[in-house]
């Protein structure tokens, strides 16, 4: 994650770790929409978006503002934030699109930001129907000259992969993302020149469960889980063999402990269904166990948790699996709301030590989803939180996954790798783990025409 000015054209961070300053790029104007009609940004704007995701209500974003004393604007072109106490991931968040600058017009004129988009960004959003299609158009007041070079972009929702596949092969679409290497490898038959960049993204799928109570609190039990299943037959099922496992951390570059480093642990990655049953036996199952276990109805996914299942059947463990809806997923298993066990995916945010706090900190009362409760895991996170020295916090995030490795609070599965596909006439595209594909499409152009 190399962070890059934007609004903010430079900053300063403190010894301490406690003061930041922001140098705020002159001469950039909102788009020229009312009721902002292309004003001057400036730090006040900082000031205000701030301390609104700060106090608002249920802001997801909203706990990255804790460690933080006051937001000042020192002038009309410095922002200066004093932390409570050192907060290493502050940067990267303040890069996140959830942190992105609002304007105070639009909420102070609609009461919200849910009726319209206005930025300061190079496109400028001139339509929007819902579930169909967005459209983008140029900013000519954007504070970049010359860019973007494209007249527009226009996003469409195409909820069926295949239907996507067709539109891209007939050259309706300029960009589609994949997941499957049987969508790539016919797409690259029928048109040879498409460029492909391939890419594992920060997303986390595992199985968590009530790692409190009984039986999950047994880590015998959560041990012979994961070593009875076959994580590798399910990248060659649904990835075409294009995938890896997980471990207790994603794949964040420099940080992550691959899971053939974690040391006996990485044993209970591998499927062995005989040292599975030994250690069910150990956890007080000698002739099997049946777990009661929510599955959310989601095409692709139940298709591996039933894969997954008869692994685990072969092992004397059997899920008692009730399929629920999404709403009802969303509203239980999703945020740790439930009895029993469940399975998910998430997307992990830009910082591994967010994700650890997440995840796995007694202080996370939606996305802990096991209950995970342990003195020494809350410490490890608090003192990577605070550790200025990039060096010494991979250390501390290192020795924390080589701890969590045999614990399975939360059972790591597999992930593929995804493939961006763009047509031989876009040019400069690269992905981004993030939401904001405006920004990405920024620096794009179509090579012989609009």
């Amino acid at each position: 994650m190399i962070l890059v000015p934007d609004l903010a054209e430079s900053w300063k961070v403190s010894e301490d770790g406690k003061t930041y300053t922001f140098h705020l790029r002159k001469g950039v104007k909102w788009q020229n929409l009312p009721p902002l009609n292309g004003r001057e940004f400036v730090a006040e704007d900082v000031v205000w978006t701030y301390d609104r995701i700060a106090k608002t209500p249920g802001s997801a974003s909203a706990t990255w503002f804790d460690p933080v004393d006051k937001i000042r604007a020192v002038d009309r072109y410095t922002v200066e934030i004093v932390m409570k106490e050192p907060y290493v991931a502050f940067l990267v968040n303040m890069a996140d699109p959830y942190a992105v600058i609002t304007p105070k017009e639009v909420v102070d004129a609609d009461g919200s930001l849910k009726k319209r988009a206005i930025g300061t960004g190079p496109f400028i959003l001139t339509e929007r129907v819902s579930n169909i299609v967005t459209k983008l158009r140029r900013n000519p007041g954007y504070w970049e000259p010359g860019i973007p070079y494209l007249d527009g972009v226009d996003i469409f929702n195409i909820v069926d992969l295949s239907a996507q596949v067709a539109a891209f092969r007939a050259s309706q679409i300029d960009h589609i993302g994949a997941s499957d290497k049987g969508d790539l490898d016919s797409i690259l038959r029928a048109q040879p020149n498409t460029q492909v960049l391939k890419h594992l993204g920060l997303g986390w799928c595992k199985f968590h469960m009530r790692a409190d109570k009984p039986p999950w609190d047994n880590i015998k039990l959560r041990q012979a889980f994961a070593a009875a299943l076959d994580r590798q037959a399910e990248i060659d099922t649904f990835y075409s063999g294009e995938g890896r496992s997980l471990g207790p951390l994603p794949p964040y570059s420099r940080f992550e402990v691959p899971i053939e480093k974690l040391g006996e642990s990485s044993r209970i990655y591998k499927r062995d269904v005989k040292y599975a049953k030994q250690l069910l036996a150990e956890a007080g199952y000698p002739a099997g166990v049946e777990l009661p276990f929510l599955l959310r109805k989601q095409s692709g996914f139940t298709e591996r948790i039933i894969r997954y299942n008869n692994d685990l059947m072969e092992a004397n463990i059997k899920l008692l699996i009730k399929v629920i809806d999404n709403a009802e997923y969303l509203a239980t298993g999703y945020i740790g709301k439930y009895e029993g066990a469940a399975a998910g995916c998430t997307g992990a945010p830009a910082d591994p030590g967010e994700f650890l706090a997440l995840q796995y900190h007694s202080s996370s009362t939606v996305y802990n989803q096991s209950h995970v409760k342990d003195a020494l895991v809350d410490k490890m996170i608090d003192e990577q939180r605070r550790t200025l020295d990039e060096g010494k916090r991979i250390k501390i995030i290192q020795d924390l996954q080589m701890y969590l490795a045999d614990k399975f609070f939360y059972i790591p599965l597999t992930q593929g790798y995804s493939y961006s596909l763009t047509s031989s006439r876009l040019k400069g595209y690269t992905p981004t783990i993030s939401f904001n594909e405006a920004d990405v499409y920024r620096y794009t152009w179509l090579e012989g025409g609009k």
